[in-house]
This record gives structure tokens, sequence and C-alpha cells, in this order.
């Protein structure tokens, strides 16, 4: 499952909704002059919190789907996460999977104090 956020526009979409395998953030470019991130993964150089790595911030929080810690790291709210990638009336096999997927990310670690999926952010150049 990849949560894609255009910065051009701070909209939000789901890639990919039906694998379970892996949950990652992608970011397409758009921000703000001098805000662009690179690609390779890595939270733009120097962005203390403005430029892409605020813009990411912001389009994360006002579709009330999580955060960003300094680091460059998405915190995603998995209620949130659910509600758009499964849409209104999801499948009980898509809930079992997205529960699953949960669950692995529980018995890895990959989930913060505040029950967030931690997700790695991709910048597409």
């Amino acid at each position: 499952m990849e949560l894609v956020v255009d910065l051009a526009d701070a909209t939000v979409s789901v890639w990919l909704p039906d694998e379970f395998e892996r949950l990652s953030v992608r970011v397409l470019p758009g921000a703000p002059a001098g805000g662009g991130g690179p690609g390779g993964g890595a939270a733009p150089e120097g962005d203390a919190g403005g430029g892409a790595l605020g813009a990411l911030a912001a389009a994360l929080s006002v579709h009330d789907l999580g955060t960003v810690d300094p680091g460059g790291e998405a915190h995603l709210e998995p209620a949130s996460l659910r509600s758009l990638a499964g849409g209104d009336d999801p499948d009980d096999a898509w809930v079992a999977g997205f529960d699953a997927m949960v669950a692995g990310a529980v018995e890895h670690g990959w989930v913060d104090e505040d029950g967030c999926l931690r997700a790695h952010v991709d910048w597409a150049g």
C-alpha cells in the first residue's frame, strides 16, 4: 500500500490499496519554491519543517492522516488510512488484509507510542 501525497495541491490518494505486504508514503513534487525533495527516499536536506517536509506534514494533518517526525518519517493514523484506502464499505477480505498489515507492523515495532504506523517516505523527483 502506498499513500501518495501530491504537494502541488496537497491531495492524498492510495495506490495499491490491496497490497498489504508494505506501507510507504510517496511524495510527488510541487512544493513551494525551495522545498522540492530529492529522490532516494531521504527527507530534504536542510528542510527544518519548512519547504517540502512542512508541506508533507501539512497535507497529512489536513486530511487527518498523521504527522511527520523531524527525521522525515511519516506516522500514519490507522483508522484514517483504513477509511481512505478501503472506501466506505470494504469487503471482509480487504479488512482482514488491512488488519493483518497493522498487526504485522505492531509485531515488528513499526508503530509509535500513539499507535500510528511508521512509514518510510519516498520523495519522487
